[in-house]
């Protein structure tokens, strides 16, 4: 995985689907991640919707919200602007291009729509 190739120190978890995520996320309260990654296209629930509901728990309040998406679709990214999300990426093809954009994040040195 990309995040533990860049710091080992990263805690990462994943879910399979936006209802899994937001099930794991509403249940603990204690779990406050400061990083929440959002597939666009997941099954069962689409990013759009996963993400208006996880904005609206409010122990996320201080989380950063990021979507991805193997194209950049313009209403996906508009909708995502809209509702909070502090940058949208666009997946590249190569793996090295990802681990460029996943340590700009974790640096702070990206774009951030909420400003």
């Amino acid at each position: 995985m990309c995040v533990q190739e860049i710091n080992k120190n990263i805690q990462c978890l994943t879910c399979n689907t936006g209802v899994d995520a937001i099930s794991m996320l509403e249940s603990d309260h204690s779990y406050i991640p400061e990083y929440i990654f959002i597939d666009v296209n997941m099954p069962k629930m689409n990013g759009i919707t996963c993400l208006e509901l996880l904005k609206n728990i409010e122990h996320l309040k201080h989380s950063k919200f990021y979507m991805y998406s193997t194209s950049a679709d313009r209403s996906a990214l508009e909708d995502s602007r809209k509702l909070g999300a502090n940058d949208f990426i666009i997946k590249p093809v190569r793996k090295a291009e990802l681990k460029e954009k996943l340590s700009m994040i974790f640096s702070n040195a990206t774009t951030d729509y909420t400003k």
